[in-house]
C-alpha cells in the first residue's frame, strides 16, 4: 500500500513537473512566433497549452483523490476523468502537430506529452503512438534535410517521447520501465524547451 501512495505521489509530481515545461514551450513558441510571424509556433503554443490543461487536470485530480478523499473507490470516477481529459488533450496536441508536419515539409517546433492513463487503456495508447510515430518519422525527414542543431533537438524529442509511450506500456510486465518512462518523457521535453529557446536567443 505504501508502495503504490508513494508511486501515485510520483506520478503527480512529474506530470506537475511536465505541466510547468509544457507551459513553458508555450511561452517560448508565442515569443518565437512574436519575433519570426511564423504560424507553426502559433500552432505550437496553442498544443502545449492544451497538453499543460490535460496534465495539470490529471495531476490536480489525482492529489485531490488520493489525499484529501477518504473514500478513493467511491471517488474512482473522478481520476478517470482526469485521465479523459488528460487523452483528449493529447490527441488534440498531437492531431495538430501531426497536421503541420503533414501540411509542410519542416517544421521548427515541437510537440509534447505522452499521457498515462491509469486505468489502462490500450487503443488510446495505440492512437497517441502512432500519431507519435507519424511525428518522429516527418522530424527525422527534416532533420536529414536540414541537419541543424535545432532540427536534431526536435527529432531527439519527439523520438524520446515516443519511446517513453513505450516504456509506460511496459510497465505492465516491468514495473522499473514506469519510472524510466517518466525520465525519458522529461528529457524530451526539455530537448523542445532547449531548441525554442534557441531560436530565440538566435534571433
Amino acid at each position: 500500500m505504501r508502495l503504490i501512495s508513494l508511486l501515485a505521489g510520483f506520478d503527480v509530481f512529474m506530470e506537475l513537473l511536465i505541466a510547468f515545461i509544457a507551459l513553458a514551450i508555450s511561452f517560448y513558441a508565442i515569443k518565437c512566433f512574436k519575433l519570426t510571424a511564423e504560424r507553426p509556433f502559433l500552432y505550437l503554443d496553442v498544443s502545449f497549452t492544451l497538453l499543460a490543461i490535460g496534465f495539470l487536470s490529471d495531476s490536480l485530480v489525482t492529489l485531490y483523490v488520493r489525499h484529501f478523499l477518504a473514500d478513493i473507490v467511491k471517488f474512482r470516477f473522478l481520476l478517470v476523468v482526469g485521465n479523459w481529459i488528460l487523452f483528449i488533450t493529447e490527441i488534440l496536441a498531437y492531431g495538430l502537430l501531426a497536421y503541420l508536419y503533414f501540411k509542410q515539409t519542416y517544421l521548427m517546433a515541437a510537440a509534447f506529452i505522452p499521457y498515462v492513463l491509469r486505468e489502462h487503456n490500450p487503443l488510446a495508447e495505440v492512437i497517441v503512438i502512432v500519431l507519435l510515430m507519424y511525428v518522429v518519422i516527418q522530424s527525422i525527414k527534416s532533420y536529414s534535410f536540414n541537419k541543424s542543431y535545432e532540427a536534431l533537438l526536435v527529432s531527439a524529442g519527439f523520438s524520446l517521447i515516443l519511446a517513453s509511450h513505450v516504456l509506460f506500456l511496459l510497465a505492465i510486465q516491468w514495473g522499473l520501465s514506469y519510472i524510466l518512462a517518466h525520465f525519458t518523457q522529461l528529457v524530451g521535453f526539455l530537448c523542445l524547451l532547449t531548441m525554442l529557446a534557441k531560436v530565440i536567443k538566435r534571433r
